[in-house]
C-alpha cells in the first residue's frame, strides 16, 4: 500500500526521551468530570476568540488526559486555535498530530480536511490535491468528503475556466 502523505517526519528523539505509545493503543481512559471541566473551559475560550488560551487549555488538556475520548479532539482544536490565529504551518502540524496520534480518532476526517486547507493556503496545491482525493477514498461517505469533492472540482482545470 502507497505510505500515508500526511503523516509528519519523526523527530529525533533525545537520548533520553522515552517516546510515549500511540494513544490508540492505549486502553481509553473515561471521561472525568474534571477532564470534562478542563475541556469545556478550552471550548468556551475558543468561541470566545481567546485563541491563545484555549490552546494552551486544550494542550493542558492533552497532557493531564491524553487517552480520553477526547484527547483527539483537543488536538484537532489546537490545530484550530493556530488556524484561527493564521498560523497555518503551526495548524497544519497541528491536525497533521491529530492524524498520526489518533488514525482511529473521529476528528480525523476534519483534521484531514484542514489539513488540506492550509496546505492550498500554504501555495503547496499538488498536496493539498492528494491529500482532498485521500479523504474521498478513505471516508467517502463523510461530510469532509463532500467538501473535498467540492475543491478538488473547484480546482479542476477542466470545469470550464
Amino acid at each position: 500500500p502507497p505510505a500515508e502523505p500526511l503523516t509528519p517526519p519523526t523527530p529525533a528523539a533525545s537520548p533520553q526521551a522515552t517516546p510515549a505509545p500511540p494513544a490508540e493503543l492505549a486502553p481509553p481512559t473515561p471521561v472525568t468530570a474534571e477532564a470534562q471541566a478542563l475541556y469545556d473551559d478550552a471550548y468556551a475560550q475558543f468561541h470566545r476568540r481567546e485563541y491563545a488560551a484555549a490552546e494552551a487549555r486544550f494542550a493542558q488538556f492533552l497532557t493531564r488526559f491524553p487517552t480520553t475520548n477526547l484527547a483527539d479532539n483537543a488536538q484537532f482544536w489546537i490545530g484550530e486555535c493556530r488556524y484561527a490565529r493564521g498560523d497555518l504551518r503551526g495548524a497544519l502540524d497541528a491536525f497533521l498530530a491529530t492524524v498520526d496520534r489518533f488514525p482511529q480518532g473521529n476528528k480525523v476526517p476534519d483534521a484531514m480536511l484542514k489539513a488540506a486547507k492550509c496546505l492550498e493556503a500554504l501555495n503547496d496545491t499538488g498536496a493539498a490535491r492528494d491529500t482532498y482525493e485521500e479523504i474521498t477514498r478513505r471516508f467517502p461517505g463523510s461530510a469532509a468528503a463532500a467538501t473535498a469533492r467540492e475543491r478538488l472540482a473547484a480546482s479542476n482545470p477542466a470545469g470550464g475556466r
